[in-house]
Order: structure tokens, then sequence, then C-alpha cells
């Protein structure tokens, strides 16, 4: 695998050339990834027997608008890294059987349902990853459009076995339910053809959109990787992609959520056989909100002012590590370049270089050190493993082996 940019790097972002090469190292990141991906879709049991055509087409699909080059929101980041990183640990946690290769039923009200059949296949997380953005962000996709270029891909592939033809057709419209349940506010354009607008869907309320993901495995499943994510690169290696205001919006959207009404435990317990997956990305996320939380919260842009107490960053405590252990949970299976809390690192520590206090120390720099001394010992275990920490390692027998 490549070498990425170093800490160093990063924290020189604001240099016109290291920004240049910090871009081209995302491009080549993003294909990297790609190739990975989609030889996994090609043959995920790696024994030839199956080969995954819904993640495929879907990927195809969000390629579309989001091409090699088309950068984020800080102008570094491959745009297709917020789908391709989260499906690359998703892969990690299949091969080692913590997600299903399936999900058949679920509980509610304390009775089981089984799923439809074109419910129930795996591919449907994968596939919905790839574009739960698309309806939100680009005015030219719509649910409808979707539904079009997956029958004709679908219809016109000579490679997929005939006798799961019907079944990959039937599988459209739970992924088409599942875009429009993730879609809160989705972009078109008005009568003129031109202007871009936007309509409010699930009343505008998150809620409301929150109480539709639940209903969907597939959907609930992307909604925590895709907060995650997002969470995660909230902070940049520029100075101010988001103002301080919407950094504030974010993290009340996370508490509110995932804090407040519990979703990923709901989810869990509604659908038992993911129920392992969505303990690990809630403990995921509960250790990346913290950590963005006390940032915002203590940031010299905040421009909140306390009634009472002084709240400073050098004697601010962070304590995540009980979430660490269920959070590492089945990271041995996880490619070492997609390993979450290795870039929510660097931005943090991005983020605390870009404002100097006394004597040029940066302000934030002790919350960065602490969830640097609690994370770090975590990821070098991965990385270099001595067996000397115990980090709630998964002992399932892997995907593939005997």
């Amino acid at each position: 695998m490549n070498e990425y940019p170093t800490q160093k790097d990063f924290n020189q972002a604001v240099d016109a050339d290291t920004i240049r090469l910090l871009s081209q190292a995302s491009l080549e990141e993003a294909q990297s990834k790609e190739e990975r991906l989609r030889a996994f879709y090609q043959d995920p049991y790696e024994d030839g027997s199956e080969r995954w055509f819904m993640p495929e087409f879907a990927f195809d699909f969000m390629r579309e608008y989001k091409p090699p080059g088309k950068k984020r929101k800080d102008n570094l980041t491959e745009d297709a890294l917020h789908e391709i990183n989260p499906c690359l640990n998703m892969k990690g946690y299949f091969k080692g059987n913590i997600l299903p290769p399936a999900v058949t039923y679920q509980i509610v009200g304390g009775q089981r349902f089984d799923l439809p059949r074109e419910q129930q296949h795996i591919q449907l997380i994968f596939a919905l990853e790839k574009i739960h953005d698309l309806d939100e962000d680009f005015p030219e996709v719509s649910p409808d459009l979707f539904v079009e270029y997956m029958s004709d891909r679908i219809l016109s592939c000579q490679e997929m076995p005939s006798h799961e033809r019907d079944l990959y057709i039937d599988m459209i419209d739970p992924l088409k339910q599942g875009l429009i349940a993730i879609t809160l506010n989705r972009k078109t354009y008005a009568d003129d053809g031109i202007t871009e607008i936007e309509i409010e869907t699930h009343q505008g309320d998150p809620h409301i959109c929150f109480d539709e993901l639940e209903k969907l495995w597939f959907a609930g499943g992307v909604k925590g990787p895709d907060r995650l994510s997002g969470t995660i690169q909230r902070f940049s290696h520029i100075p101010n992609q988001f103002p301080i205001d919407a950094q504030i919006d974010y993290a009340i959207d996370i508490r509110s959520l995932f804090m407040h009404r519990l979703f990923l435990e709901t989810m869990a317990t509604r659908y038992p056989q993911l129920s392992e997956f969505l303990n690990i990305v809630n403990s995921q996320l509960r250790v990346a909100y913290v950590c963005f939380d006390a940032m915002v919260g203590l940031h010299p842009e905040n421009p909140r002012e306390r009634r009472k107490g002084k709240y400073s960053p050098q004697t601010a405590r962070i304590d995540i590590a009980k979430f660490l252990p269920d959070a590492f949970k089945g990271s041995e299976f996880i490619d070492k370049d997609t390993l979450i809390f290795d870039e929510m690192l660097k931005r943090m520590a991005a983020e605390a270089s870009h404002y100097l206090g006394p004597n040029s120390v940066p302000i934030l720099q002790p919350l960065v050190d602490q969830m640097e001394g609690q994370i770090r010992p975590y990821l070098e275990e991965l990385k270099n493993p001595t067996g000397e920490l115990k980090i709630g390692l998964s002992k399932r027998q892997p995907v593939g082996m005997d």
C-alpha cells in the first residue's frame, strides 16, 4: 500500500505546493482503494462462488457524479473517499464475520418478522453506501433515475447468471426506498431546467427521517458509518473549512439523533444479526463525538459566553478509554490505511496547529494530546501487534478460512 501524507504534511497544508501534493496523494489513495473494493465485489468469498453486481453498478452510478478529481469542501480530499472508506471498513467486518451475509428478520414489538428475500442480501448496504448522498447533493439525480440506470445495467449484463437476474431486479426497489429514506431534503431543478432548488423531504425534520431509516436495516446501517465519517472529517488541514456555527450545529445533531434517541442501539435491537456491527460503529461514533465536541466547545472561535465557570483546553479532560475496546473490535480485519481514528487524530492535530497561544503553542493541543494518549496505543498495536494490549479484537473465524 502507498505511504500517505504525514502529520507534518497536514499541518503545513496552507502552503500552495503542499496543497497540490496532498490533493494528488488523495487522488492516488482513492484510486488504490477503489481497485481493492471492486476486487472484493468481484469475489467476496475469495473462492469464485459469488459476485456482487449491485454495489458494482451503484459504484459506477456514483462515479458519474463523483469522478476522480472531484474534491470535498476542503479542496484536498477526494469526494468519493466519503463512500469508499466506509465500504472498505465494512469489507473488513464482512471478512471477520461481524457483518453477516444477509439480514433475514427484524424484531418489532417483541415479535419476529421475516424480511422479503429482496431485502435480505448484504449487498444492499454496500450499494446504498455508494449512493446515499447523491439525491441530496446533485440536482441531476433522482430515485427514478437511479432505478432506470440499475434496470438497464442488470438487464444488459452478460456476466450475470440468468437465474439471479430476477432477484437483482427485485432488489432495485428496496435500494430506491433506502435512497428516499436517507435523503433529508433533495436538490433538483426548477421548471426552467437551470435553477437549482431544494425540495423538503421528511417535513424537513431529521427525526422523521430517522424514523424511516429504522424501518430499513441497510438504510439505518449506512447512516451510522456516514455520520461517523462526517464527524471524522469536520476538521481539515485547511483552516475554517466550516464556520464555527456549523460545527456547533453538527455536534447538536449528533447529540440529538444518536445520543438522545439512541438510534444505533435501537437498530441493533431491531436487527439482531447486525447488532455486533452496529455496536462497533456506535462505540466509534461516541469516541469521535466526544473528541469533536470537546474541540468545538473549547475552540477559540466559539462565541458562546459561559455564565459560570472558566473552561480551558489546558485543564479540560477527555475520557474515551471505556469506548475504545469495542470501537476497535474487529479492526484486525480492516485495511490499515482506512483505520478511521488515524485520520481523525491527524485532522485534530492540524486544526490545533491553526490556533496558537502564548509562545506559539497550539491552544487546543492539550485536547489532542489526550486523544493521542488514549487512541494511539490501539493503532500501534494493530500496525505492529505485540499481544500486550487487550483491545477487544474479534475471535470469530474469518470468511474464506477453514
